[in-house]
């Protein structure tokens, strides 16, 4: 009996509500979710609505270099249980994942509010992110070295070519330092952006 041509037809509704996260101890995720996973064979289309609720990522950036896993079986405090097996499934992806509320990242460097509109499409092997994540209409700021730099602009652009883990950035920012305004750009993609710095009376 070769269990690899027994291939169900599957026809799945799911909902969920405040399901929460905890996330190297400190930081926490509620999101809630309604959609679908349908299909006659391999690939089953996973579709639907996620909306993130509340995001806050308190936990230093040392907290990230600690060689610890980001999320552990300990760190989940609450999550629908599972339906069935999902070992070796394939599936093709067709989510929207919106924000309700901004998500705050907020430690002694950054106090940063985003909110952003995401579409995952592709496979569990090669996902794809459509999109744009910008800053909350709010006072963004980041800390360096006691100066404190305001974003007059910031933007995240998910393009399906490219992989998700490498956006390209339109982020400005500015402080005043000794009387000089000083402006830095982000631009470009992460794995390859550039910075540029301005300033008013230009530095000598």
């Amino acid at each position: 009996l070769d269990l690899r041509r027994l291939i169900p037809d599957v026809n799945l509704r799911y909902e969920f509500k405040n399901a929460g996260l905890t996330i190297m101890e400190k930081s926490s995720l509620i999101f809630s979710g309604t959609g679908s996973l349908i299909g006659k064979t391999f690939p089953y289309t996973f579709g639907g609505d996620f909306y993130i609720q509340k995001f806050n990522l308190v936990n230093e950036i040392t907290d990230y270099m600690k060689g610890r896993k980001t999320l552990s079986g300990s760190d989940i405090d609450y999550l629908p249980a599972a339906t069935g097996e999902s070992s070796g499934q394939l599936l093709n992806f067709n989510l929207n994942v919106v924000t309700r509320e901004p998500i705050y990242i907020r430690n002694s460097l950054a106090d940063l509010g985003f909110v952003g509109n995401l579409q995952v499409l592709g496979g569990e092997r090669d996902p794809r992110v459509i999109g744009k994540i910008d800053l909350a209409a709010r006072r963004n700021k980041v800390t360096f070295k006691n100066n404190e730099f305001l974003f007059t602009k910031g933007s995240m652009f998910f393009i399906e070519r490219n992989k998700y883990t490498n956006p390209l950035l339109d982020f400005v920012t500015t402080s005043t330092i000794n009387n000089h305004k000083v402006s830095v750009k982000l631009i470009g993609p992460v794995k390859d952006y550039k910075l540029e710095l301005s300033s008013e009376p230009t530095l000598a």
